[in-house]
């Protein structure tokens, strides 16, 4: 108890969410959850490779108790709710619709995991962290990240990729502000959800270069390209807060020449390989 309460509010605030969340499970779900983390957080401290048949024969190494639970028990479908904007949507940079599941990068992530694993895809054109659009209702990440939470429960990892439509200009947010919106997001998931999940932080692509010129969206301008190159940089930090895997969608993939904000075929592969490799390893 005495090096519990060193620990800053935020450390304290996790461990108790973990601890209310792990009462809630019977005792042989809580043993399975706190066993896989255990032996899937070793490997990523010796940097060793992860995969499912590399847990499970962990799994059973831990002691001989562990061969009470079955394979299927103990490596159920593991649901990975993707929370994003309209290029976790799949929005063509030409407008002409939505690509389908073989080109969106949460299509092809769900066929590099397989059938073990569920891709539950929540991606809305026009979602922000915290800021309200006047002229497009239900679209503050804030207002549905909980819902969606219960709804697909349980969420096993939870991937956020937002802050693109936060840096339009009539929000006028710095890369700070838009962090402390996906900051309130991510503690709002927390708070929701009735199981411990893993959290996965993508800083978004950013805005290329003349995004608000004529002909493009009037709704950025210089400013929010400036901002959204700031974005990764202030992204990191909240991961590191809230011990979340992070990836900087920038440093794999552009947008897209037509439209200079959307991800075109090319990206969502090249973003959907980095995804894959950054979770299972």
């Amino acid at each position: 108890e005495q090096v519990y309460e060193t620990y800053p509010q935020t450390i304290r605030h996790a461990v108790d969410s973990l601890i209310n969340k792990i009462k809630k499970m019977d005792l042989a779900c809580a043993e399975i959850v706190s066993t896989l983390y255990a032996v899937w957080n070793n490997r990523i401290i010796k940097g060793e490779p992860i995969s499912d048949d590399l847990l499970l024969e962990d799994f059973y190494a831990w002691s001989k108790h562990k061969l009470d639970f079955s394979p299927d028990q103990v490596l159920c479908e593991l649901n990975i709710l993707c929370f994003g904007d309209s290029n976790t949507y799949g929005y063509r940079p030409d407008g002409s619709g939505r690509f389908d599941a073989d080109t969106r990068w949460t299509g092809l992530l769900q066929k590099k995991l397989g059938t073990n694993d569920r891709i539950i895809e929540e991606g809305l054109c026009g979602r922000t962290t915290v800021f309200s659009d006047e002229l497009r209702e239900g679209c503050r990440g804030l207002d549905t990240i909980g819902i969606l939470l219960e709804s697909h429960a349980p969420v096993d990892l939870l991937i956020l990729m937002l802050g693109t439509n936060d840096c339009k200009t009539r929000y006028n947010a710095s890369a700070g502000t838009i962090a402390k919106g996906l900051e309130q997001v991510i503690t709002k998931a927390q708070k929701s959800s009735s199981h411990p999940f893993r959290l996965f932080v993508i800083s978004p692509i950013l805005l290329a270069p003349g995004v608000g010129d004529p002909g493009f969206d009037p709704e950025f301008n210089k400013g929010s390209e400036l901002v959204s190159q700031n974005l990764a940089t202030e992204y990191k930090k909240i991961a590191v807060r809230y011990h979340a895997d992070f990836l900087d969608a920038a440093s794999v993939a552009n947008a897209s020449e037509t439209d200079r904000q959307h991800l075109d075929a090319l990206g969502h592969r090249l973003l959907a390989e980095a995804i894959y490799k950054k979770i299972t390893t």
